[in-house]
């Protein structure tokens, strides 16, 4: 987790093409912080996304979380509705001095397993 996305704006914001996932997901967000932040200094930004006040709630500060530079800290949404594309942004807190980071996102889809298993995948 050496690299990163950084929002020197004060935003991040995706659009991603979900055309064969289903309704409901797992999200995960990996950060963690690649810079030196001087003790005056911080980074903290929210996850924003139309319609879903609930995850735009929490602030993200990866110095708190994690517990140093370079360490991971992975917040994860469950059983997130996906709409067929997505958009949303990290967004700076107004008291943040430092822009958004996001080093890695990955979504995960659940797949449904049949109830009987193969004759070949019993092999002894």
């Amino acid at each position: 987790m050496q690299t990163a996305v950084v929002g020197r704006k004060g935003v991040l914001s995706y659009r991603l093409n979900l055309e064969d996932f289903p309704a409901n997901a797992r999200a995960y967000a990996y950060f963690a912080e690649i810079e030196d932040l001087n003790k005056n200094e911080s980074r903290k930004f929210k996850l924003k996304q139309p319609y879903i006040a609930d995850y735009s709630n929490a602030v993200v500060n990866i110095a708190e979380n994690a517990n140093g530079s370079y360490t991971l800290y992975e917040p994860s949404y469950m059983n997130v509705t996906l709409e067929f594309v997505l958009s949303f942004s990290f967004v700076m807190t107004p008291d943040s001095t430092r822009g958004p980071l996001l080093n890695a996102l990955e979504i995960s889809k659940y797949v449904e397993i049949a109830e009987k298993t193969d004759k070949q995948d019993c092999k002894f």
